[in-house]
């Protein structure tokens, strides 16, 4: 009787364990990265889009003091990254950037600067 109720205690503690492991499983990714100039200092405060390509997703995230930004908790997918212009520079986009469960892909930028005509 003894050994029965070790045997399925064991079982249960396995099923538990295992159900937990599962649930802590992501189901996004994410796209992080750093807007940066020619000269390579960090671009702060700049607006960059993250846009799903086949899914109509779209998510803005400011870059931080340090020129970072991250679009987190992403469905899997190919994004479009877009920086918008801010003074001084052009705006830029990076097509087709994969995002794949629990990975977060590096999309980083250089900012070059404006050429538009006064």
């Amino acid at each position: 009787m003894r050994k029965n109720l070790i045997f399925i205690s064991s079982i249960v503690l396995s099923v538990v364990l295992f159900s937990m492991s599962a649930f802590a499983q992501s189901q996004f990714g994410a796209i992080s990265g750093t807007v940066s100039d020619q000269n390579g200092a960090v671009v702060p405060n700049a607006s960059v889009t993250v846009s799903g390509v086949s899914i109509g997703f779209s998510r803005v995230v400011t870059t931080d003091s340090n020129g970072f930004y991250a679009a987190r908790q992403l469905p899997p997918g190919n994004y479009n990254v877009s920086v918008a212009a801010i003074s001084g520079f052009a705006a830029q986009t990076m097509k087709n950037q994969l995002v794949v469960l629990e990975n977060t892909t590096t999309v980083n930028f250089t900012m070059s600067t404006s050429t538009s005509a006064t």
